[in-house]
């Protein structure tokens, strides 16, 4: 039987094997070593715009990445029920990865290297969102979503590791000094940072739900915990991967096509049947509509640069609808329990509001 510390050193060498022969043609020119002391570098490279960007998107989707990588376990138990499930969700992950990742070179070459890292965050954080509904889909339809965040993680590592390269050409043709060294350390270190702290931003979550820990798995969870295993594993990366990985406008603009797409087929299907509650729907588009209306004309009239500087509004906006989501699911028995205190009203479970 091969020993793991074996097949690590083999995998190593092989990798070490495969960068030397993929680069072995590549062009080699001398440029200067960056003068003055590690922290004259750390501080230039830091002041540097464009790679100060690209390392702190690819943090904290690292972090997103270690959140849901630490959740897995804990998903398998205790919304799954089959602590074996833990197996199949990384496989489910790290499978389409790999065999992606060429598809993401492709794409590459259609939108460009930013282009492509904008719609790998897309697919990434879609498939996170999708596993919200984790409690109620089926077991096949939770590794799907799982599926989709593994395509997407193969773009969002693929791209920003090819746009680290251009940043630190980008620096030595302007400054004529090499400092790819420092650039790819403050990388590694990042990313390191990134991955340790999702562990513990997801048991953040797992204490704000009350999760009880046990060694045996044998604590009985509230509904509340069960909750926070969830969205620890969901939308605390969905929310990590919009908001520093997808220009804000273009999140809003898709989700937004896509919830026309497949909600007016849900709304025709429910219309047929007869369980729309149409008095609902007007008062709902009573608000709404207008709102909406209301909304642009003010960012249009007041925002700076009008509509194409509202980035940060949406950004916030974003984030804080996101947050209610998150924090309403949480609490679903307790607002359901208020309101039938407060305004008892016998169900109808034929009715529903689209």
């Amino acid at each position: 039987m091969i020993q793991a510390p074996s097949f690590g050193a083999v995998l190593i060498a092989g990798g070490a094997l495969g960068a030397w022969w993929g680069t072995r043609h590549a062009p080699v020119r001398a440029v200067a070593a960056g003068a003055g002391g590690l922290r004259e570098q750390l501080g230039l490279v830091a002041g540097n715009r464009a790679f100060r960007t690209l390392l702190t998107t690819f943090v904290v989707q690292a972090l997103a990445t270690g959140a849901m990588l630490a959740g897995v376990d804990y998903v398998a138990r205790q919304v799954l029920r089959d602590p074996g499930a833990g197996s199949v969700l990384f496989v489910c992950f790290v499978g389409p990865a790999i065999v992606c990742t060429p598809v993401w070179e492709r794409v590459s070459r259609a939108l460009g290297k930013k282009g492509g890292y904008a719609a790998s965050s897309l697919v990434l954080a879609l498939g996170a969102a999708l596993l919200i509904a984790a409690r109620s889909l089926p077991a096949v339809g939770v590794y799907l979503a799982v599926a989709v965040v593994g395509i997407g993680y193969a773009g969002a590592q693929l791209f920003p590791l090819a746009m680290l390269p251009d940043v630190a050409a980008a620096d030595a043709a302007r400054t004529g000094e090499n400092r790819v060294g420092v650039f790819t350390g403050v990388w590694t270190a990042g990313e390191t940072l990134g991955m340790a702290l999702g562990p513990f931003v997801y048991g953040l979550v797992l204490a704000a739900g009350g999760y009880v820990s046990s060694t045996d798995s044998a604590a009985v969870q509230s509904d509340a915990a069960v909750w926070a295993v969830t969205l620890g594993f969901s939308a605390v990366p969905a929310v990590l991967v919009l908001l520093f990985g997808i220009h804000p406008a273009t999140a809003v603009g898709t989700d937004l096509l896509y919830a026309a797409i497949t909600k007016s087929g849900g709304s025709f299907v429910h219309a047929r049947r007869g369980s729309v509650d149409w008095r609902i729907v007007g008062l709902l588009a009573a608000g709404s509509v207008p709102a909406s209306i209301l909304t642009l004309l003010l960012v249009a009239r007041f925002a700076p640069d009008g509509l194409g500087g509202a980035t940060k509004l949406i950004s916030a906006a974003l984030g804080v609808a996101l947050l209610l989501t998150a924090a309403s699911l949480v609490f679903r028995r307790h607002l359901q329990a208020f309101a039938l205190t407060h305004f008892p009203v016998e169900p109808n479970p034929r009715r529903t509001a689209i």
